[in-house]
């Protein structure tokens, strides 16, 4: 089996943030954005923060983020809601969705959760 070949572009955030990012800063610009999704109950949060994740790699589309989580819609669109009460924020605004994606790229990269 071949490996993907990934442009270099696509892992701009993952170098800049592991290479110049402090790692205590990166968790609590995490904590910050969306940690409250992680403190809800486990097995909620770490289904939320799923959701979120899939949801920012569909590019905000609702159909295509519910297909890839094998969910009805009406199921996402319930997670999405408590998402944005959560965080409290309207999660279709674009600089929302930009600091969500860099969130999320963070959690990953400092190992958080």
């Amino acid at each position: 089996m071949t490996e993907p070949v990934v442009a270099v572009q696509t892992l701009a955030l993952e170098r800049l943030l592991a290479t110049h990012g402090d790692v205590g800063a990166l968790r609590q610009f995490v904590d910050d954005q969306i940690g409250v999704l992680g403190r809800t109950n486990a097995a909620k949060g770490s289904q939320l923060l799923l959701t979120l994740r899939v949801w920012l790699a569909c590019g905000g589309s609702k159909a295509e983020a519910a297909k890839r989580l094998h969910i009805r819609r009406r199921s996402l669109y319930y997670r999405l809601d408590l998402i944005a009460k959560l965080i409290d924020v309207h999660l279709e605004d674009p600089k929302q969705m930009m600091m969500f994606s860099v969130a999320m790229t963070a959690r990953r990269i400092a190992g958080v959760g």
